[in-house]
């Protein structure tokens, strides 16, 4: 058991020495300024979730007996601000000298979410406004048994980037000045479905659905920075991100109307040309393990001002003829979570 501890003791000792050693090997530039290692990739595992932008009242519980009468149920942030879910990040770059390179990125985020509301006994559930225009009568959204909502969304990002190295004179950190090339593919859907009865099979006329579909397309340009800290033995980094972007952006906004008690069917759409914006920021823990191999861990955000969302264009007035309550796309939607990920020199 002491020789045990002697050898750990001695482990301890000597590992700093060999980690000196072999950050060298990891720095991607020798010390003449010549390049050894041109090429860098790497991947990140993102656990993210929604939050903000608008939440819309969509169920109402009509009461027999009880006061309140009548209590909202269910409103967009039950079902969009749920639960965590995963996403993924991906780089690859060139290293064209000492100080500069070209960085292709991709950011892809999948999300969804829904929420049930049951009518209690004596009790009915109904739809809290839809467009007057299509509700003399809606009976498949009021008096129901069951409502129903439903989210989904996608985030898809691709960036061509210029970096460019920064060192400052007395210090051990550096900067990367970064700017560039970006798009994205932002999609929402949300939707109610709304039953009278658990009848199986349902019949036509006991269900009703309305759902809200968003999409964007951002084209535009980015600039931003990031700064690597070192924290221990060249072994450990702080890594600090952070880019913003201005995007011309295609916001088109659908909308169905379904109503199996009246028959109704309608379908309607709508989009303009809106000026948007992207703020993305992330904090890492940057581990070099050896010959160019390390590992990250931290804390990615994305931030999406000014772009058409399923919850911004849900219908929430009735007093409101057109089908939609309004055609809006100034909405503010952010994704942020966790991250993992690794990265390779070669």
């Amino acid at each position: 058991m002491r020789h045990s501890f002697a050898w750990f003791a001695l482990l301890l000792l000597v590992a700093p020495l060999g980690s000196a050693r072999a950050a060298g090997e990891d720095d991607p530039f020798r010390d003449d300024g010549s390049i050894r290692y041109r090429f860098y990739t790497g991947g990140e595992l993102l656990y993210l979730r929604r939050s903000g932008g608008d939440d819309v009242p969509i169920t109402q519980n009509i009461r027999c007996c009880t006061l309140p009468l009548v209590t909202e149920e269910l409103t967009s942030n039950d079902a969009v601000n749920g639960d965590w879910k995963f996403g993924g990040r991906g780089y690859f770059g060139a290293r064209l000298d000492a100080v500069s390179s070209v960085e292709v990125t991709y950011l892809g985020i999948g999300y969804s979410g829904d929420e049930t509301a049951a009518a209690p006994a004596f009790e009915t559930l109904n739809a809290f406004e839809l467009p007057d225009a299509m509700t003399f009568p809606d009976g498949s959204f009021d008096d129901a048994a069951y409502h129903q909502i439903k989210y989904d969304a996608m985030l898809h990002s691709g960036e061509l980037s210029y970096r460019r190295r920064l060192e400052v004179d007395g210090v051990d950190y550096h900067f990367n000045l970064l700017a560039g090339l970006r798009a994205l593919r932002f999609e929402e859907d949300l939707g109610l479905d709304s039953w009278d009865s658990d009848t199986d099979p349902l019949p036509a006329s006991e269900f009703g659905h309305y759902d809200v579909s968003a999409r964007n397309t951002l084209i535009g340009a980015q600039v931003g920075a990031d700064a690597f800290v070192p924290l221990w033995a060249e072994r450990l980094d702080l890594d600090i991100y952070f880019a913003v972007g201005g995007y011309a952006n295609e916001a088109n906004v659908y909308s169905s109307y379904v109503d199996g008690n009246t028959g109704t069917n309608i379908r309607q759409s709508d989009n303009e040309w809106k000026a948007s914006g992207v703020l993305e920021a992330a904090a890492q823990l940057q581990f070099r393990l050896w010959r160019g191999v390390r590992m990250n861990l931290g804390y990615r955000a994305v931030y999406l001002i000014n772009v058409a969302s399923g919850p911004g264009n849900f219908a929430e007035s009735g007093g409101n003829d057109d089908f939609f309550d309004s055609y809006d796309a100034g909405s503010e939607v952010l994704f942020h979570g966790a991250s993992v990920g690794f990265g390779v020199d070669f």
